[in-house]
Parts: C-alpha cells; structure tokens; sequence
C-alpha cells in the first residue's frame, strides 16, 4: 500500500484542527504511524495550494513545525533519511541513467529553515542536466 501524502499540510491546517476538530487530532497526519505500519508513503506538494519545493514537505515531515512553536505530533516526525525516501521516485542503479539533485549542503546536516531553503546546485533527469546554478 502506498499513500501520497502533503506534510506541508499539517502545518497549514494546524491551527485550523485545533479549532475545529480538537478532540479529534491523536493521529494529525500520522506519517510515522503510516510508514511504521508498512506504507510507503509518497511525498507530493498539492500545488498550487501548497509549495512545489520537495524541501518544504521534507522540512514539514521532519521538523513537524515551521514556526517557533514546538513540533505539532512530534511523534509523528520522519527522519530525514525517511523523508527523502518518500520524496524519491527513482533510484540509482549502475548503468542506468539517473535522476538526481545535486545539493549544496548535506540534508543530514541541517535542520528546520536551513532544511526548507536547500540550495539545489543541478539536477539531472535521465542522465541529461536539466538545471545548473
């Protein structure tokens, strides 16, 4: 089973649940739960509602907050190796041409805003440069 799932969307619609469905917010947008029962989950922006940027579902996924507020079902937090595995279509194989993105810093390493804001220096899709910064 597979879920596509909007992280963004839990921070968008944080403030909102707790207006309207406050009793009912114990699984808020369970990624963990979803991904520890077995689902692969599948990161998508529903742009335009949300931003294209895969950096913005993968910061949501992780940090579970993008204010200064404490992380909303912290419980519910990927890891960053787990985030970029739901934001990866493909995969990298000897011999294959690859679709990758070459970024700036190493995601591991940063957090919050610096992870929202990941400098993307080129992308390669099929194995063709598709952009270069």
């Amino acid at each position: 089973m597979a879920a596509s799932v909007q992280p963004q969307h839990a921070l968008d619609d944080r403030d909102l649940v707790g207006v309207h469905w406050a009793g009912q917010t114990s699984v808020g947008y369970p990624l963990a739960s979803l991904r520890d029962a077995g689902t692969r989950l599948l990161f998508g922006s529903d742009a335009p509602v949300s931003p294209l940027d895969p950096w913005q579902a993968i910061g949501a996924a992780v940090d579970r907050t993008d204010d200064d507020r404490e992380p909303w079902h912290q419980q519910e937090r990927l890891t960053v190796d787990q985030a970029l595995v739901a934001s990866t279509r493909t995969s990298l194989r000897p011999g294959e041409r690859a679709d990758i993105a070459l970024c700036g810093a190493d995601p591991r390493s940063v957090r919050g805003e610096d992870l929202r804001r990941m400098p993307v220096l080129a992308t390669l899709l099929g194995g063709r440069i598709t952009h270069r910064s």
